[in-house]
């Protein structure tokens, strides 16, 4: 077969009309081809393949949703059979866009050269499926004399508009041999678009591309295009234009009307736009600036915010002094083709100075912290399943008692990795049950001071661990911001490790110690040092398995390019267990009786479904439900 660069340039003075055939005459092929051979043996002929054609190109873009076929090797039988697509690349089928009322038609799909190499005429047969409405010219079966090749074009009929799929069987005989070759079809059909920005590379963008939205932009750099001394309108719309396309990557038509909608904004309504987001977005609505962009972009008009959530707020930030931390529910604003959240601020404090704020929090001296009146103290807590994930502590715990049993467990509340045996949550400024669109929360470890009643009661008093707060700053460590409606309670994530959310119906105290958290649910993700170091901590009191003087029973191990994982460490599998029946925990001894099976239940590499914005995350979720009651600090250890 010759290469493909012989092929091309022989055919090109020839290219037939689509319903045409033309038979080539090819008298000293045989010496050409010994020619070619002789080439390549001796490296004057290239082996790669020839760069594909822009139009080719094109073909292969409009086509993306289609896979095209390998190229099948070729039959040594004399008898030769090739497709080509309509830009005469060969291919291993063919995978055509056809846009309703702007591809003409009927359609050229690309055609089959049948080429005979042997020494009697060949007959060539097409067989195309009914379904496939695709045509190959009058006269078939067709007739290739000895030493000739013929061009069999195919053609779409465009009489269904709508997707079509199918498999061309072609088959070429003579008297001695016989060649066949299957040519895969597949024709996308698509409306024509409605407008400059209705093609599936501008629904990609717009949909799902970079924030801020391109209407936001164009409304953001007409300002600077307008005062950038551009001569006149066009030049400003021009300038605007290039700013969406160079954010956005819409294409440079879909930007114009982008460019058009943010000139309407600017002569409609000066005085609030960009400047109010709100108010400016009203204002191009009732000025007909957004009806008309809908028009010019061919998409339909739908409200951005409907069904979208508002919960991505900044971080905490200090400025001039004051530490703030925003609502972690926002305010959705349209912005044309996407939205805009705005969130308010939730809590802002005036530390003294610049340098007595830290990362949102105010600096405290040790000891000088004020404790507020309302304090919960959690009384049960105990793990609930989180519901489609695998690698939930959840399913961790339920494993470990189901292979070793409940002397392991950990108590769900240490999974925050604050300090004491008692987690309390204390609520500065929240002293009654009315509607409140921001509370703040601050989980605490602490200790039942010496003395106190008994913590269920409702009465007893508490000491908090210095581990609680801040190294940096003395302000408490975890800080919750929610809102609390009808008597219940939902906060925002926690900007720390644990990503930590808290749900709770809060009820009036009886005990007059103000309001009270009756059911409770915390969840977020602990780190998987701290669930191994837990582990180890639990896992300790088998002294009788006999690891050496402060090695560990399992070890986290992070992995950068791949999964991080728990697992047993080698202290562990080489240490002389020697745990007794009767006298050492029934975990220990079912431990000691399978240590393969106690490391299989103990390794956690199930991490590979859950993702953060910034990749895998080496982190277990928790999910528990817990039960609170009154309490009361006095003080810190």
């Amino acid at each position: 077969m010759p290469d493909a660069m012989t092929a091309r340039d022989r055919r090109a003075p020839v290219r037939l009309h689509p319903r045409a055939l033309r038979v080539i005459e090819r008298p000293a092929r045989q010496a050409l081809l010994g020619l070619v051979a002789l080439l390549s043996l001796t490296g004057a002929i290239g082996c790669g393949d020839p760069a594909p054609t822009e139009d080719a190109a094109d073909i292969v873009a409009d086509s993306a949703e289609v896979a095209t076929p390998e190229i099948p090797e070729p039959v040594e039988s004399g008898l030769h059979l090739s497709v080509f697509d309509s830009a005469s690349q060969t291919t291993g089928g063919l995978a055509v866009t056809h846009v309703k009322t702007v591809t003409p038609c009927p359609q050229p799909l690309g055609f089959i050269e049948a080429r005979n190499d042997s020494a009697s005429p060949a007959e060539v047969r097409v067989d195309i499926p009914l379904a496939l409405q695709v045509e190959g010219p009058a006269g078939a079966p067709y007739r290739v004399e000895s030493g000739a090749s013929l061009e069999i074009p195919l053609s779409f009929t465009c009489k269904l508009l709508f997707q079509q799929k199918g498999t061309i069987e072609v088959t070429m005989v003579n008297g001695a041999s016989s060649t066949r070759l299957s040519v895969p079809v597949t024709i996308v059909v698509r409306p024509a678009p409605r407008g400059a920005c209705d093609t599936d590379g501008n629904h990609t963008i717009i949909d799902h591309g970079p924030e801020p939205d391109p209407g936001s932009v164009a409304l953001t750099v007409w300002p600077a295009c307008a005062a950038g001394g551009a001569a006149d309108e066009a030049a400003v719309h021009a300038c605007i234009a290039d700013g969406v396309v160079s954010h956005s990557g819409v294409t440079a038509d879909c930007a114009d009307c982008y460019a058009d909608h943010a000139l309407c904004a600017a002569a409609e309504c000066p005085e609030v736009c960009p400047w109010e987001p709100g108010a400016c977005a009203d204002c191009r609505q009732s000025a007909g600036c957004t009806a008309t962009f809908f028009e010019c972009a061919g998409l339909d008009q739908l409200d951005p915010c409907e069904d979208h959530l508002c919960e991505s707020p900044p971080p905490p930030t200090c400025g001039a002094g004051t530490a703030r931390r925003y609502s972690p529910f926002g305010e959705c604003t349209p912005e044309l083709t996407g939205r805009r959240c705005d969130y308010p601020v939730a809590v802002s404090t005036d530390c003294g100075g610049p340098s007595d704020c830290v990362d949102g929090d105010c600096k405290v001296a040790p000891g000088q912290y004020t404790y507020a009146p309302t304090v919960q103290y959690v009384t049960t807590a105990r793990h609930a399943p989180y519901k489609g994930y695998s690698y939930s502590i959840a399913k961790m715990e339920a494993e470990l008692t189901e292979r070793l049993g409940p002397e392991f467990n950990i108590d769900p509340t240490r999974l925050l990795d604050l300090p004491g045996s008692a987690l309390l949550l204390e609520f500065p400024g929240l002293e009654s049950l009315s509607d409140q669109p921001f509370v703040v929360i601050h989980p605490l470890g602490g200790r039942p001071s010496a003395g106190s009643p008994p913590p269920e009661s409702g009465l007893g008093t508490f000491e908090v661990g210095q581990g609680s707060f801040s190294a940096s700053t003395g302000a408490p460590r975890l800080t919750l911001v929610g809102r609390l409606e009808h008597h219940y309670l939902e906060t925002g994530k926690s900007y720390d490790a644990y990503d930590l959310i808290l749900e709770a119906r809060v009820v009036e105290s009886f005990d007059g110690g103000g309001p009270k958290l009756r059911v409770g649910v915390a969840r977020g993700h602990v780190p998987l040092e701290t669930y191994a170091r837990l582990l180890n901590e639990s896992l300790a009191r088998c002294t009788c398995l006999n690891l050496p003087p402060g090695a560990a029973f399992v070890e986290a191990f992070p992995k950068p390019d791949l999964n991080p994982w728990i697992g047993c460490t080698h202290a562990f599998r080489d240490a002389p267990h020697g745990c007794v029946t009767g006298v050492d925990l029934p975990g220990c001894l079912a431990i000691q009786a399978d240590p393969g099976g106690a490391c299989t239940v103990l390794s956690v590499n199930t991490l590979t479904d859950w993702f953060a914005d910034d990749g895998p995350v080496d982190a277990l979720f928790f999910n528990f439900e817990f039960e609170a009651v009154s309490a009361s600090v006095v003080g810190e250890y």
